[in-house]
């Protein structure tokens, strides 16, 4: 690696030196507001220089390149010339609030992330793990599936339950809402739940099979992916399992989780991370190394408790939905994906 500059702004901007030989040497471009912070991060030497038309680097100078950015990145020439680089660590949005490793103003809030660059569709996360009711499969009605719970409780033998005991079991279920549900009819809770999973289960089958919950249209992106794949999921992991094999799209995945059709599963669903958490150890990968692709703040959490990196994806059911968790990446499409993993 020698004594050569790794960075030349070609407007007589400065330099930072090249590392101390045969010393692994990390490079980090953090893109923010038009400015780009250059730093030898295990010396903490930094330096700012204006964005040019193209930087003029040394690829045999350093090992890997990490680059990160702010929302207001649209510089397509910064990263030519690094083809020698040893290996590209992902591209990450930085925290909001946390400025760059020189102390560069503090990050813009995440917006979509979509860089365009060539040489950085090569990065990549170990693996990448999806929810799938409103990522991969459109979702299924809530009405539905209220019609759906009210068959449950007749078959425990409740012909005409409460509405609020409906809606308790419904949708976003605690533990807590199904013991009151069940006790209010002297049901046990688990036979109330059992039911109510696979009424869920097989109604969600026939809409499915009615063409009412087919693969969203983007869903080739998830195949232009070149590391392992997964799926964890709230849905009754007999629903996913139904919905692979329907869908003829089994292979594309080396794991996937649904609940069990359980009470205990309550405790474990996201934005617990139990489930990611075990396809995480199926896939092979560290959580730091993942990315989880999810359409809802409890996918964001889980995603936070798991120790991986997140992506909200925006569909149409999730315009005017308000996340107070704040996701690494907010993306448009799975076709936005190779830009980020």
């Amino acid at each position: 690696m020698g004594d050569r500059p790794v960075l030349d702004a070609g407007r007589g901007d400065s330099q930072v030196p090249g590392a101390e030989p045969d010393r692994p040497f990390l490079i980090v471009f953090t893109v923010l507001d038009g400015e780009v912070a250059v730093h030898d991060v295990e010396q903490f030497v930094g330096v700012f220089v204006s964005v040019p038309d193209e930087l003029a680097v040394q690829p045999g100078d350093f090992d890997v390149l990490v680059v990160q950015f702010g929302e207001q990145v649209r510089f397509p020439g910064v990263v030519d010339g690094v083809e020698g680089v040893g290996e590209r660590a992902r591209v990450h949005t930085p925290t909001p609030g946390a400025g760059s490793l020189a102390g560069s103003a503090p990050a813009a809030e995440p917006a979509t992330t979509k860089p365009g660059w060539g040489e950085l569709r090569n990065v990549t996360y170990d693996a990448v793990v999806f929810d799938n009711d409103g990522v991969l499969t459109h979702p299924t009605p809530r009405d539905v599936l209220r019609e759906a719970t009210v068959d449950a409780f007749e078959r425990v033998g409740v012909p005409d339950p409460d509405p609020a005991h409906v809606d308790a079991v419904h949708l976003h279920v605690a533990p807590e809402d199904l013991q009151t549900a069940a006790g209010a009819y002297g049901l046990d809770p688990a036979e109330l739940w059992r039911a109510r999973d696979e009424a869920f289960a097989k109604t969600q089958v026939a809409d499915m099979e009615a063409g009412r919950k087919p693969l969203y249209g983007d869903y080739d992106a998830v195949r232009e992916l070149t590391v392992p794949r997964g799926i964890v999921s709230t849905n009754q992991h007999a629903t996913i399992e139904a919905i692979l094999e329907y869908h003829g799209i089994r292979a594309d995945f080396q794991a996937h989780y649904g609940r069990e059709m359980e009470p205990a599963s309550l405790r474990k669903k996201k934005p617990a991370s139990h489930y990611l958490d075990r396809a995480l150890a199926d896939l092979g990968v560290d959580p730091g190394d993942a990315l989880f692709v999810g359409d809802s703040e409890s996918d964001v959490l889980a995603a936070e408790n798991a120790g991986t990196d997140s992506a909200f994806v925006r569909r149409d059911h999730r315009e005017s939905y308000d996340l107070d968790a704040t996701p690494d990446y907010e993306l448009d499409s799975l076709r936005d994906l190779p830009d980020v993993a």
